[in-house]
């Protein structure tokens, strides 16, 4: 820290909260992409490369 400099550290704890995509507009218009519940990771889902 610099000599005569005033600093500050926050340290900021965020519970987090389920979601639904009801207030997300484009979960709305790709309900079949998106899971009921945001809250998480994605799913594990297979990838095919072409």
């Amino acid at each position: 820290m610099a000599k005569g400099r005033m600093t500050a550290s926050i340290l900021s704890c965020v519970k987090a909260v389920e979601k639904k995509p009801v207030g997300i507009r484009v979960a709305c218009e790709f309900p079949e992409v998106f899971p009921d519940d945001l809250s998480g990771l994605p799913p594990v889902r297979e990838v095919e490369f072409r």
